[in-house]
């Protein structure tokens, strides 16, 4: 015979761990756009902005001289756990894929170079380095 409370156990485990596991899952996923090799250019510019989507991803907006383009990054916990960050003003030198069905000039950027420094956020084939990161738990 079963305990009292048996299935209400059962129930809640059962729950918080498809809860858990699809939270990790959701942030180590990559749910935007696809990266087209055929489509990769290189940009320089100046970083005019720095952001977070509501999905988490970090951007930066760059002016190239009379344009402005927006430059999807990582997502900005990985960036934070990276310590990778871009500040107004930075001059920069970008990798990355064009959209083309955006509606304004974007990109997925593949490496990024600021500083002296280059991050690199995609493989060659233009495979996200996040994937099957963990966060770590401060």
């Amino acid at each position: 015979m079963l305990r009292p409370g048996f299935f209400k156990s059962a129930l809640a485990i059962a729950l918080f761990s498809t809860l858990v596991f699809s939270f990790a899952g959701a942030q180590t996923r990559n749910n935007g756009p696809k990266y087209d090799k055929s489509q990769e250019a290189k940009i320089k510019g100046v970083v005019d902005e720095m952001r977070v989507l509501p999905e988490g991803g970090a951007v930066i907006v760059v002016k190239t001289g009379d344009s402005t383009v927006l430059v999807r990054l990582a997502p900005d916990e990985f960036l934070k756990e990276m310590e990778v960050s871009f500040q107004k003003g930075d001059n920069v030198e970008i990798v990355g894929a064009k959209l083309a069905d955006a509606p304004a000039p974007e990109m997925l950027a593949r490496e990024v170079t600021a500083n002296n420094n280059t991050v690199v956020l995609r493989d060659d084939a233009g495979k996200p380095v996040w994937i099957g990161w963990n966060p770590s738990k401060h």
